[in-house]
């Protein structure tokens, strides 16, 4: 399946002006109106958390969207700081501000619109998974960690789709899974109003993510996968297979 649902295209020339003051120019503007208006309407019965999710274009600047990173990256700042040593918080209190980011309580879910029946989203993490600060997402929800896990310092997870990684996998400082991105299509991709498009991410168990790595969107890593530091990783790896330079020292 393709991550992106259209190819690069060329982006359109501005028309020629043309008379706003005549009859027709302004009988064509509220045609046009009508049917933008329209067009919104029909698109509301699917938020745009439902389309994130989903792997279908979404505006990552909808105001619930914004919401719920803006409740994420707070759960962020008091995690973060919680592991400071000098603030003397005790592991148990830093765990539990750790699923607070990925299984959100109940009270700081933010609502979806009405009548559109989301479920409420949560995470997961399993026993004995570390994750050292500093440690980055954006939503916390759709990440989904094994047993075991360990997550180094200063990762960044863009988790507007599902991340799950497995049991036992090793991932390096500074590695970045990015799970969502701007369309390259010059026709959806406009600054800061360009829509999102994205494919879930899937590192299987016993898996070694260097440090430094990229991971795109839609990519698997198969059980036992070696990827080593500063690779950019696109697609998908069979298992037990080696991705850059190997280790010096026997393995």
């Amino acid at each position: 399946m393709p991550l992106f649902q259209n190819g690069p295209e060329p982006r359109t020339l501005p028309a020629a002006a043309v008379d706003t003051h005549s009859p027709q120019a302004q009988a064509r503007m509220a045609l046009s109106i009508e049917h933008q208006l329209s067009g919104r309407t029909l698109s509301s019965d699917e938020t745009e958390k439902e389309k994130m999710i989903r792997g279908k274009l979404y505006r990552p600047f909808d105001v619930h969207l914004v919401e719920e990173r803006d409740r994420c990256r707070g759960a962020l700042w008091k995690f973060n700081n919680a592991c400071n040593p000098l603030n003397g918080i005790s592991s148990k209190e830093q765990n539990r501000l750790l699923k607070e980011i990925i299984v959100p309580p109940a009270s700081s879910v933010v609502n979806s619109p009405a009548g559109t029946g989301v479920p409420r989203s949560a995470g997961s993490i399993g026993q004995g998974a570390v994750v050292e600060a500093p440690f980055s997402c954006h939503y916390g929800y759709n990440l989904h960690i094994g047993e075991d896990v360990m997550i180094s310092e200063n990762c960044l997870f863009v988790d507007d789709c599902v991340i799950r990684i497995g049991a036992h996998t090793w991932i390096g400082p500074n590695v970045k899974i990015i799970s969502s991105t701007a369309h390259p299509n010059m026709q959806e991709r406009k600054g800061s109003q360009s829509r999102y498009q994205g494919r879930q991410v899937i590192i299987e168990e016993d898996c070694y993510v260097g440090a430094g790595c990229i991971i795109y969107p839609g990519v698997r890593l198969a059980r036992g996968v070696y990827v080593a530091p500063g690779e950019i990783v696109n697609t998908n790896i069979a298992g037990y297979m080696f991705q850059g330079s190997k280790p010096s020292f026997a393995m």
